[in-house]
């Protein structure tokens, strides 16, 4: 009859397991009924629990979504400090090129127009147009090509803006040889 008894607690300990319910859950519950522990320890031995096994992705799903936001900061972050200033100002490009920091600009000076672009102390400057009434050969000399110059940090010279040939000893480039093969 206790060979039965502890059968019948064997069963009904692998019910509650079944139904989710942790075995030490349901041996604390039977001891409190008032069942022996010797019969308890009896049935209670050999019955397999269920492993509880969190799917990864549920049990971490916070250091992912952390880790994706991080990565996502890091990146607009990067992309807001390595991308040039577009300087609508004289006074913008050389403050920026004076820290030797990314920057773009564009200025005319007598009909042409060049683009700017400094960055790590290295201006570059570009013919981006010229004016209509300039002759075909000088277009074609000049319109398109750049020249590199380099300087030292706070000591951005303002004659690379105010003219064409404006510190062209510190430059190098297929601008700066159509200047001197044109001059």
């Amino acid at each position: 009859m206790a060979d039965e008894y502890v059968a019948k607690l064997k069963k009904y300990i692998n019910v509650q397991i079944k139904k989710g319910y942790d075995k030490e859950v349901v041996i604390k519950h039977l001891i409190k009924s008032g069942i022996s522990r010797r019969q308890i320890a009896e049935a209670a031995d050999g019955v397999k629990t269920k492993k509880k096994h969190k799917p990864v992705l549920k049990s971490h799903i916070w250091v992912y979504l952390g880790m994706i936001v991080l990565v996502l900061i890091v990146f607009v972050f990067g992309v807001i400090y390595f991308s040039p200033v577009h300087c609508t100002t004289y006074k913008c490009l050389v403050g920026k090129a004076n820290n030797c920091n990314a920057a773009t600009f564009e200025n005319q000076i007598e009909g042409t127009t060049f683009s700017y672009e400094t960055n790590k102390c290295v201006l570059t400057k570009t013919v981006k147009s010229m004016d209509s009434s300039e002759p075909s050969a000088v277009v074609n000399t000049f319109l398109g090509k750049s020249m590199r110059c380099r300087y030292n940090k706070n000591d951005f010279s303002p004659l690379f803006l105010n003219s064409i040939t404006g510190g062209l000893e510190a430059c190098t480039g297929p601008l700066k040889d159509a200047i001197l093969a044109f001059g």
